[in-house]
Parts: C-alpha cells; structure tokens; sequence
C-alpha cells in the first residue's frame, strides 16, 4: 500500500537548515511558517513567537497544495494553530488517528508523515516522523524532522525552542501523542 503522506515527510525535510535570523524566532522562512496559522507572521521582528507548531501546519498547507482532496478533512478544516496542545485538540475534533499512550507500553508501527507531539520538561514540542519503523517504549526511537529545535547549528541548545529546523532521532520517554492524519479510502 502507498503511503501518500511520506510526501508531507518529504515536505518536512525539505526544509532542513532553515534557521532564525538573528533575534530569537524570527527569519524570512520562520514567518513563512508563522503565516500558515491563525496567528499570522509576527508584527515585528521582536514580536516572534515559538514556531514548532507553526512549522507542522506549514508543512500540512504544502501537502494540501499538492495533494488536494487526499486528506479526509476539507481544506477550510486544516488545522492553523501555533501551539501543540491546540493541535492535538484539533485532532480529536476532527477524528484524526491518535495512537500511542505513554501510560499504556505497546508496539508501535510508525510511518513517515506521522506528526508526534512530545512533553518535555520545558514545555511541549512537536514534528514529523520520517521513517517508518516498529518500535515500542522500550526500544530505541524514531527519525523526524522538527522546526525550532536544536541542530548542526546549536546543538547544545533547546530541543523544543532550538531554532531551526533539524533531523532528530528521538525516544518515546516525552512522546504525548502520536498523530496520523486521515487520508481519504480511495488514496490509500
């Protein structure tokens, strides 16, 4: 079976090395995220706000754009919100495909175009799954691409406000949610 969201994994590494410019959270391509959800760009280059989400829902307006009628949601219906727990609300309400509960360890089959939110210390984060793979709580992780995170460029940084967009491998300890969007029967 194909797998039409490995183009939305695609999308997501296409963007890889994109980074803020100067001040924290902002650089031409960072409101080009920005502008895809309901917040807008920023009003001024001070005003940037975290991007991780904004950076999901971009990539989602990309694969709309190429992929019209695919996802099971109208266009009017795709998500816009800048925060994670937004977008995981987003998801129940419109009957995405949430798996994965931290509380309850299970197998997990992921493959590439799965959005993952996480829990960190810090706050919430969130990406895009790259890779397919059958792993669980107990194994070792998971390849994804992730916008205003640390990389190449900071790699000491923040793992959830790093500031640019990087390949990952990360583990299922701060794993909220597991998301796949739902793709039309005659697509799949």
């Amino acid at each position: 079976m194909i797998n039409p969201l490995a183009d939305l994994a695609e999308i997501a590494e296409s963007q890889i090395g994109h980074h803020e410019d100067g001040d924290s959270n902002t650089g031409s391509q960072i409101v080009a995220y920005q502008k895809a959800t309901k917040l807008g760009a920023p009003a001024s280059v001070r005003d940037g706000y975290p991007w991780c989400c904004a950076f999901v829902v971009w990539c989602i307006e990309q694969f709309l754009k190429t992929h019209p009628g695919v996802l099971s949601f109208p266009p009017s219906l795709r998500p816009t919100m800048a925060s994670v727990a937004e977008f995981v609300s987003w998801a129940k309400e419109t009957n995405q495909y949430i798996f994965y509960k931290k509380d309850v360890p299970q197998p997990v089959e992921l493959q590439a175009g799965d959005i993952v939110a996480f829990q960190f210390p810090t706050g919430h984060h969130i990406g895009i799954v790259t890779g397919r793979t059958f792993s669980g709580p107990q194994q070792l992780g998971f390849p994804t691409v992730e916008g205003n995170t640390s990389g190449p460029r900071n790699a000491d940084g923040s793992q959830r406000d790093g500031g640019e967009v990087a390949a990952k491998m990360r583990g299922f300890l701060n794993v909220v949610a597991f998301i796949r969007l739902s793709v039309e029967a005659q697509a799949a």
